[in-house]
């Protein structure tokens, strides 16, 4: 039985050591889990790559790449290669706008626009297909 003053506080400083304790423990395992990333760092970029062709299959080249991200609206540049190809290498991941144009000289294809969600260290493969508008380039028949 307890009864003097000193020994009431004396308890009342071990449960509050005890609730000190665990706070301390609970403190210590957040800042460990919220830091854990930033001790194992992952590459937090990706890359999109991709062919561009016609109806047909045949390969687009020259056709320009603009990649836009969503939030930042910073661009990423590329144009198709002879064989049809293109990448984007080292790109923060995130949500992006794909646009594809064929050159000014060759105004038959209609542009094309892709939403692109990246992750860290993916490549994201697309083949897109450009459709040839007969509006634009009435006197070509395909």
């Amino acid at each position: 039985m307890l009864t003097s003053g000193t020994d009431v506080g004396f308890i009342r400083d071990i449960r509050g050591g005890q609730v000190f304790n665990r706070i301390s423990k609970l403190l210590l395992l957040s800042c460990i889990l919220l830091f854990q990333p930033l001790g194992v760092a992952k590459d937090q970029t990706g890359t999109v790559k991709g062919t561009v062709v016609d109806a047909t299959g045949a390969a687009l080249f020259r056709a320009r790449i603009l990649l836009v991200e969503a939030w930042t609206l910073e661009e990423k540049k590329a144009e198709v290669q002879l064989n049809g190809n293109f990448v984007l290498e080292h790109l923060p991941v995130g949500d992006y706008v794909l646009m594809i144009a064929t050159p000014t000289d060759i105004k038959c294809f209609d542009p094309v626009l892709n939403r692109v969600q990246l992750r860290p260290e993916e490549t994201v493969k697309l083949t897109i297909t450009m459709q040839f508008n007969t509006q634009k380039c009435p006197e070509v028949v395909e």
